[in-house]
C-alpha cells in the first residue's frame, strides 16, 4: 500500500507548484502574448495593457515582468528543485519494486487496473454513451466498504467520481501513465523511467506557463532518469 501511495504522489507532485513562481504564470503568459518588448518603456507599456477577470492584477507585476534576468528566474523556478528531489527517489522506487513478492505485485497491478478501468468508464460517460451517472453508481461501492472490502469500494468511488472532474487531455495522460505502470510492474520496463517520463512532461508544462524553456536537458542540465 505504501508503494501505491508513493506512486500516486509522484504522478501528481507538481500540481501545487503551478502558481509558485513570481511573477505568476498567468501574468507571464499575459505579458508574453502582449508583444511588449523589454527596455526603458517596458513597464509603462505593460501597465497600459488590457486586463480580464484572471489578469486584473497583472499590471502590478510589470516591474517583475520587465526584468532582463528572466532566464535566471527560469533556472531558479521552484518546480526544477522539486523535480530533482523527486527524481532522486526513483532509484529507490525501482529497488522497492524489485523486492515485491508475487502477492504484493499482483495487488499493485490490481489497483492500477481498477484505476484504468475507472478512467475508461468516465471517458465513456463523457462521450454520452449509455452508462450510469457516476455519482449515482456508488451504492455498490459503499456496500463493499461496509462488507469489509474497503480497498475495492474506495477505488470504485474514486473511479466513479474523481476522474469525472478531469478534462479529456488529463484523463488521457493518466490513462497512459497507468498502462505504462502496469507494464512496468509486470517487468516489461523500469517503473522509475515511467514515473520520470510523466514528471518531466509535467515540469515542461509548468515551465511553459511561466514563459520558460522546457528543454530540461540542455537548458537546466536535468537529463532523464537512467540516461
Amino acid at each position: 500500500m505504501k508503494l501505491v501511495v508513493t506512486l500516486v504522489l509522484l504522478s501528481s507532485f507538481f500540481a501545487s507548484l503551478a502558481e509558485a513562481a513570481e511573477p505568476s504564470s498567468l501574468c507571464r503568459s499575459w505579458f508574453g502574448k502582449s508583444g511588449v518588448q523589454k527596455g526603458p518603456d517596458c513597464e509603462l507599456s505593460c501597465a497600459a495593457l488590457g486586463v480580464g477577470m484572471g489578469t486584473y492584477n497583472c499590471p502590478n507585476q510589470c516591474a517583475l515582468l520587465c526584468k532582463d534576468d528572466e532566464q535566471d528566474d527560469c533556472k531558479t523556478h521552484p518546480v526544477l528543485k522539486r523535480y530533482q528531489e523527486q527524481r532522486d527517489q526513483l532509484a529507490g522506487l525501482d529497488d522497492q519494486v524489485a523486492k515485491l513478492n508475487t502477492q504484493e505485485r499482483d495487488g499493485a497491478i490490481y489497483i492500477y487496473e481498477r484505476l484504468l478501468s475507472g478512467l475508461k468508464d468516465t471517458a465513456s460517460h463523457a462521450t454520452k454513451n449509455p452508462i450510469p451517472v457516476p455519482v449515482l453508481d456508488n451504492v455498490d461501492n459503499v456496500k463493499k466498504i461496509f462488507d469489509g472490502q474497503q480497498l475495492e469500494g474506495a477505488l470504485g468511488i474514486m473511479s466513479n467520481t474523481a476522474w469525472a472532474l478531469f478534462p479529456k487531455s488529463k484523463r488521457q495522460q493518466m490513462e497512459a501513465l497507468y498502462m505504462d505502470t502496469i507494464k512496468a510492474l509486470n517487468g516489461e520496463s523500469s517503473l522509475g523511467q515511467v514515473q520520470d517520463k510523466q514528471m518531466r512532461q509535467q515540469v515542461e508544462n509548468t515551465l511553459a506557463e511561466s514563459q520558460c524553456s522546457g528543454d530540461l536537458a540542455n537548458d537546466y542540465g536535468l537529463k532523464p532518469y537512467k540516461e
